[in-house]
């Protein structure tokens, strides 16, 4: 068995706290007048309300969506030569989840993207990275992005991840910061360097904010 295989394990998802919803102050937040709000003081397991576009079937972009977004976790997705400019990109099935050191071991269940699974999927923020341009660094004009997953389907050619971006950010800041972002790899490889969907135990915001990205509190 290789470490990108999925191995056997109990479908059942870790239990946590039930979360506390918090009310927070909107801004405005990069093209097409959307909005995402956040809290100044937060922690793991509470949740942020945000305000959403339309789900992927809608296109009536004056209608949003409220949802809860949990800051305890976020999903990683690193796809080669993808430009994240459509609506959904693809995620080869034996790349998404997989068991091993990238995404958290209490986490392995959602590997299987039965519906609980996509809803928790869901509540976690996202960072949507292309592979580096070098081993375990990329060069200054290379972008990230930081948004939300709107929706998981798994299809015969592959996971289709709908998706959207809040802001982008530099990703070489990833690669300098791995440890705090729970990138795995080292100063000559690292998790960025190949496809792959992790999903991290880390405050994504706390570490972006941490780090310079400008991802403000309200």
């Amino acid at each position: 068995m290789t470490n990108d295989e999925i191995q056997k394990i109990s479908p059942q998802l870790p239990t946590n706290k039930q979360p506390q919803q918090i009310d927070v102050h909107m801004e405005q937040s990069g093209g097409g007048g959307k909005q995402f709000g956040f809290v100044e003081h937060y922690e793991d397991h509470k949740m942020v309300a945000v305000y959403l576009p339309p789900s992927a079937d809608d296109d009536d972009d004056n209608t949003p969506e409220q949802i809860e977004l949990d800051l305890s976790c976020y999903n990683l997705f690193v796809i080669a030569d993808e430009m994240f400019k459509g609506k959904y990109f693809i995620v080869p099935k034996d790349r998404a989840i997989t068991a091993d050191k990238c995404t958290s071991k209490e986490l392995w269940p959602l590997a299987y993207l039965t519906e609980e699974c996509i809803r928790t999927i869901k509540t976690f923020p996202a960072i949507f990275t292309s592979t580096n341009h070098l081993f375990a660094r990329t060069d200054e004009r290379h972008n990230a992005f930081f948004g939300i997953v709107r929706d998981v389907r798994v299809k015969e050619e592959g996971i289709w991840i709908y998706f959207y971006k809040y802001r982008k950010l530099k990703q070489q800041i990833l690669n300098e910061h791995a440890l705090e972002f729970a990138i795995q790899g080292t100063e000559f490889k690292n998790e960025l360097d190949e496809t792959r969907w992790s999903i991290k135990k880390i405050n994504v915001v706390e570490a972006l904010n941490k780090n310079g990205c400008n991802i403000k509190l309200l």
